[in-house]
């Protein structure tokens, strides 16, 4: 039960019992989510709750009141009595509404798709909202863009990327779309909160204002028509394994212009720590490597 902490203004609640998340209550303790596990999609031997020998359930992301992603380790019984135990990885992402129904069903599309590199689906739970998926071993990019092998990948980067910008949205289930409008009132928005954070940075930022909004007027009059986003294309969302780029959520996407997604990678590639970092070094060329890809000329 959340209770309200009136001296702090601040609602507080015990995980996994999130106010409007209740089903997370039954998608994350072991006792519970053991029943919905996808059976039909496990190896055989695996076939019910029956058959677990263990089950841990490690929460790895969770944005209160939004969702949740979980990696589980299962164990099962050999083939024989004399055979050791076997176990897997699995992942389940658990969602506040029924927007997983649309993320599973593009999962399933790129897994299909060969230009681009997806984890293997496993099924949807409409009881607990619940995304399951296999999981693939590799290395966050950022860290193997940081090495000398990086190039080939980011090739491969920018051919992931379009072909997510190349696809028909017909077979994505549902896209919203965000208006440079809307991107323009988050951004004032950021812009005043970290005024008030920072207050030495406020008279720099308010310089960043009009600039924005001319270059968003120019967008506006000029937006091309709406392709297939990401709609959360960073680099903190991408594996490296075997020669292979491997993207992950599918449940940001959206139409619009397709350099949002661009601009979205430079952000978090482009981040400077002052103390660990030359501000001038330009860093690896992600542009160069994801823009040729990308069919938005």
């Amino acid at each position: 039960t959340a209770i309200h902490l009136q001296v702090h203004d601040m609602i507080v609640w015990r995980f996994p019992h999130d106010p409007l998340m209740p089903h997370l209550a039954d998608a994350v303790p072991p006792q519970r989510v053991r029943h919905h596990l996808p059976y039909d999609q496990l190896p055989p031997g695996l076939d019910g709750p029956a058959d677990l020998l263990h089950l841990s359930a490690e929460p790895l992301k969770y944005y209160p009141e939004n969702c949740c992603t979980v990696r589980y380790t299962l164990q099962w019984r050999g083939a024989d009595a004399l055979s050791p135990p076997q176990a897997m990885v699995i992942f389940g992402k658990t969602y506040r509404d029924d927007s997983g129904r649309a993320a599973h069903q593009r999962l399933q599309h790129y897994w299909r798709t060969a230009a681009l590199k997806s984890c293997r689906p496993l099924g949807y739970d409409e009881t607990i909202r619940t995304v399951w998926s296999l999981g693939v071993e590799g290395l966050p990019l950022a860290e193997v863009i940081a090495r000398a092998d990086h190039t080939p990948y980011l090739g491969l980067l920018g051919r992931g990327l379009a072909a997510v910008h190349a696809s028909n949205p017909a077979e994505l289930g549902t896209l919203g779309a965000v208006a440079v409008s809307e991107l323009l009132a988050d951004f004032i928005k950021k812009i005043d909160k970290l005024s008030r954070a920072c207050p030495p940075c406020a008279e720099p930022l308010a310089l960043l204002v009009a600039p924005a909004l001319a270059m968003g007027q120019r967008l506006a009059d000029g937006a091309p028509a709406g392709r297939a986003l990401h709609g959360d294309f960073h680099i903190d969302q991408v594996l490296a394994h075997d020669g292979e780029v491997w993207l992950f959520d599918f449940d940001s996407f959206m139409l619009g212009d397709p350099e949002q997604d661009l601009a979205g990678l430079h952000v978090r590639a482009f981040r400077v720590d002052p103390l660990q970092q030359d501000p001038g070094d330009p860093g690896p060329d992600l542009g160069r490597a994801g823009g040729r890809q990308a069919p938005h000329q």
